[in-house]
């Protein structure tokens, strides 16, 4: 099969080394490199983008601080394996930064993602994952813990729940998709109180203990229709009805 040609431009001097490192990511999602494919020299990656050697070696050292590519002394600079870890963590997270989704948004996917993935996990789950997940909700019901360690706990349950699925892409595509999420929790948790979070988080892990499957794909369900539906009641308040 014939490799794909690289067809780097030249580029403006408006935030070069910026520009320098999305024509290269370009390039990596095309496939013009493979995994263990030495990258173009500073000289010629400088010539083709007719911008600094100083603007390439700072586009290159953010993939290398990325894990997507390797820098040996005296070789030069190397695209490694991108495992899915470093996919969804390294390049859609910056990815979803520079235009990240609403909240809604979020709550969205989560409807069709999360049900799915308790659903896998009530077949799978380890004991030692119901521990955790009981330990995680017995800490969620202290009426002493802060926000934010509430907030962890209540990320870390449904991160357990999707860890239990024992299905690397749901692990990381919900690992990346609480990483967003995370932001935003602190004020819908302070509007709209932990209660609801503490009921279904118990009815959940009840669900899975049994390993009844059917039962802890409706709570999910309704758990994050209940959110859904205290997050849009929150934002007409906050917007004005």
């Amino acid at each position: 099969m014939a490799r794909k040609t690289s067809t780097l431009k030249k580029i403006a001097s408006k935030k070069i080394a910026d520009q320098v490192f999305d024509q290269l990511l370009d390039q990596i999602k095309a496939g013009v490199w493979e995994a263990g494919d030495k990258l173009p020299s500073e000289n010629e990656m400088a010539s083709a983008f007719n911008v600094s050697r100083i603007s390439v070696r700072e586009a290159v050292k953010r993939f290398a601080a990325m894990g997507i590519v390797e820098t040996r002394q005296g070789e030069g600079s190397f695209l490694k394996q991108i495992s899915l870890e470093n996919c969804t963590k390294n390049i859609l997270l910056p990815l979803f930064t520079m235009d990240p989704p609403s909240l809604l948004e979020i709550i969205e996917f989560r409807s069709i993602n999360e049900p799915g993935a308790i659903a896998l996990a009530a077949e799978r789950i380890t004991d030692e994952e119901l521990a955790e997940l009981e330990r995680l909700v017995s800490d969620m019901k202290r009426s002493d813990v802060d926000i934010r360690k509430f907030i962890d706990d209540d990320l870390k349950f449904h991160l357990t729940i999707s860890k239990a699925s024992h299905n690397s892409f749901i692990i990381q595509m919900n690992d990346l998709m609480f990483e967003m999420l995370r932001k935003g929790m602190e004020t819908t948790v302070s509007r709209l109180g932990r209660k609801d979070g503490i009921h279904y988080h118990t009815e959940i892990l009840s669900a899975l203990k049994k390993r009844n499957k059917n039962k802890a794909v409706e709570l999910m369900r309704e758990h994050i229709g209940v959110t859904a539906e205290r997050l849009k009641e929150m934002l007409l308040d906050l917007h004005g009805r």
